[in-house]
């Protein structure tokens, strides 16, 4: 069955953290898009607990931590894929920059996040 994926997505094993409420979990990046992620959680939980919160990378050998409010889409298992709700200019930047670093196509990144103002400016 083919993807009909919009985004691209690119393996991204990195340590997270997922924050909700007053709690945080420790979690590692599966792979990344500029619409969400896919992680694995250390401990199981229910959906309920996972269902909205703060996914926050802290970039390697650097001071930059990218957060994104976020939405549960899926869990399976230890698995949780969130869709990015809202986040702040540099943490856009950012992940702008990992995924074109990572899949060495600037331009498709760019038409991506064009996609993604585009969608949310109709949306207004």
């Amino acid at each position: 069955m083919p993807e009909n994926r919009k985004f691209s997505r690119v393996g991204f094993n990195i340590a997270c953290k997922f924050k909700t409420g007053s709690r945080e979990y420790s979690c590692r990046v599966l792979n990344l898009s500029l619409k969400g992620v896919l992680v694995e959680i250390d401990e199981d939980f229910g959906e309920e607990i996972l269902k909205h919160g703060i996914v926050e990378i802290s970039l390697i050998n650097s001071d930059i931590v990218i957060s994104f409010e976020s939405d549960l889409v899926h869990l399976n298992g230890k698995q949780a894929g969130f869709r990015f709700v809202k986040t702040d200019v540099d943490s856009v930047t950012h992940l702008r920059s990992i995924l074109i670093a990572n899949t060495g196509n600037p331009d498709k990144i760019d038409d991506e996040l064009q996609f993604l103002v585009d969608m949310e400016n109709k949306a207004d």
